[in-house]
């Protein structure tokens, strides 16, 4: 018996288990150890694609330090803006 599975549908997988096991078994350790699995495979998925890995790029120290790099300078605000393709109204 042969069957496709995608990274993203594994992942997914992983997490119905781990809430099923943590919230209806009581079995915290796997349901963490699962959860910490399908964060894995998530994060390498949308890793170049999440907004905080868009906001580090563009802001850089900025944004760790917890300063507003929306206030740092206008050009770093178009650019934050554009990249995350968010138009004001």
């Amino acid at each position: 018996m042969e069957f496709e599975l995608s990274k993203i549908d594994a992942a997914v997988d992983q997490l119905d288990w781990a809430i099923r096991l943590f919230l209806d078994h009581k079995a915290y350790v796997p349901a963490i150890t699962l959860a910490g699995a399908a964060d894995e495979i998530l994060g390498q998925a949308v890793g170049s694609r999440a907004a905080f890995d868009v906001l580090k790029k563009i802001c850089g120290g900025f944004f760790l330090a917890g300063k507003s790099c929306l206030t740092s300078s206008p050009q770093q605000s178009k650019r934050l803006v554009e990249a995350l393709g968010c138009t004001r109204r």
